[in-house]
């Protein structure tokens, strides 16, 4: 398989700077990266049909994306740039949506800033199961449009989605919040089990949902699998202030 920078490699001239150091160390950063990825797919992704149908082989993927993660030290930066790079390049290392979006879900999760921010607006294609099971603790902001799974397993992070998202956005979600500013596609929350979604937009379909939490569209308390609290409120506010007996 070609190096993904080889390109670069050869157009960049070489300058004892300490900027061109630094912007080299970057390069073969990302190229550890490519590395690490590549590797994942070669000993992860046997069958691609897997990617939307068994939830177990995708957390098999991940385990093997947070080993090869572990090998490189990243940082937001590192990890928006790898992002960029899977959702604008060609070739066949990046065209499978579903790995790439695993792969920086451990990187994000691995990363040691709290708040990270993924650009996804002008790129090719659209990245699935960014936010994997986003850790407690930490935000993950998508500028734009994200593709299906969004937010899959989420384990008691905060996702901000600026766009819309595809289909099985929170699927199988445990915990935090999911917040899509634009549409979201058909099982928006299946086989959630606990934290919120909150979709602004419409929602095509909530086949198969939940087992727990709650999610809302345009700020209204649309499905819940038990009474809480804000469902209370709005029940509340709705039957008006309590009659005086007679």
């Amino acid at each position: 398989m070609k190096r993904a920078f080889q390109d670069f490699h050869s157009a960049t001239p070489r300058r004892d700077l300490p900027v061109h150091g630094l912007a080299r160390a970057r390069r073969e950063l990302q190229e550890r990266l490519f590395e690490a990825y590549t590797g994942l797919l070669e000993t992860q992704v046997k069958d691609l049909s897997y990617w939307a149908a068994q939830p177990a082989r995708v957390a098999a993927a991940y385990d093997g994306a947070l080993d090869a993660a572990r090998a490189v030290e990243c940082h937001e930066e590192d990890v928006a740039a790898f992002c960029d790079t899977l959702g604008r390049a060609q070739g066949l290392a990046y065209a499978i949506s579903g790995p790439g979006g695993i792969f920086l879900s451990a990187l994000v999760n691995r990363a040691p800033e709290p708040h990270l921010t993924l650009r996804l607006r002008g790129h090719r294609r659209m990245l699935s199961f960014l936010g994997y099971r986003l850790a407690e603790g930490k935000t993950l902001v998508l500028e734009g449009d994200a593709g299906d799974f969004t937010g899959g397993e989420l384990a008691g992070g905060r996702l901000v989605v600026t766009g819309a998202t595809g289909d099985g956005c929170g699927t199988g979600m445990m915990g935090g919040e999911i917040e899509v500013r634009g549409h979201a596609g058909e099982r928006t929350g299946e086989r959630m089990t606990g934290g919120s979604l909150h979709v602004g937009g419409q929602i095509r379909g909530l086949r198969g949902t939940a087992q727990g939490g709650n999610i809302y569209r345009g700020g209204r308390l649309i499905h819940c699998t038990f009474p809480s609290i804000p469902l209370l409120e709005e029940l509340v506010s709705k039957a008006g202030p309590a009659r005086a007996g007679p």
